[in-house]
């Protein structure tokens, strides 16, 4: 496509030719980053999920290895909410979770006579409901409130040893962003 742009131009306007040429590197620098949002915001718009895909990824976070359809099988047999899943269900949920950017192939491994892939998330489970409140339009703000409610509700479960531990985690995630923020500046 940017390759017709400048023959475009060329064609039309000489001067303009060598202004774009003298320019390109920066524009198709500034191609690729747009590029790469736009992808990146069209992997987020395709996030939602069904119940089922999700508790799928849920097997996934929890094992935190590479699984292939034949595990998610074996695992899926355990649970009742899982139970009535059939290898093929399976298969189209790998599928569609394939094809939303949600999961990837790492891995090929022998299974009896056969060759299975592999599958692990691309996001983590942080990430990835990050990403889902922040399309329910919940700002940094909301966030903060969030927290603290979930401090709250845990503070009453759990006491308040778990509350002093709760909060020095979040003074480490604080100082770790702080840091992090130094270093890009």
């Amino acid at each position: 496509m940017m390759n017709a742009f400048l023959l475009l131009i060329k064609r039309k306007n000489p001067f303009l030719f060598s202004f774009w040429i003298d320019r390109f590197p920066q524009i198709l620098y500034y191609h690729i980053i747009i590029t790469l949002l736009t992808f990146e915001v069209s992997v987020l718009q395709k996030c939602k999920l069904s119940n089922s895909e999700e508790l799928l990824l849920h097997i996934f976070w929890r094992y935190s290895e590479p699984l292939s359809a034949q595990d998610i099988f074996q695992i899926s047999q355990q649970s009742p909410d899982t139970l009535s899943w059939s290898i093929n269900y399976i298969h189209k949920m790998l599928s569609a979770l394939l094809d939303k950017q949600i999961i990837e192939i790492c891995d090929f491994a022998k299974e009896g006579r056969k060759y299975v892939r592999k599958f692990k998330p691309t996001l983590s489970k942080e990430v990835f409901f990050a990403n889902m409140l922040e399309q329910q339009g919940v700002n940094t703000a909301s966030f903060a409130k969030i927290a603290v409610a979930l401090v709250k509700k845990k503070n009453e479960k759990e006491g308040s040893k778990k509350h002093d531990q709760l909060i020095a985690e979040l003074e480490h995630m604080i100082n770790e962003f702080e840091k992090s923020e130094n270093e890009e500046t």
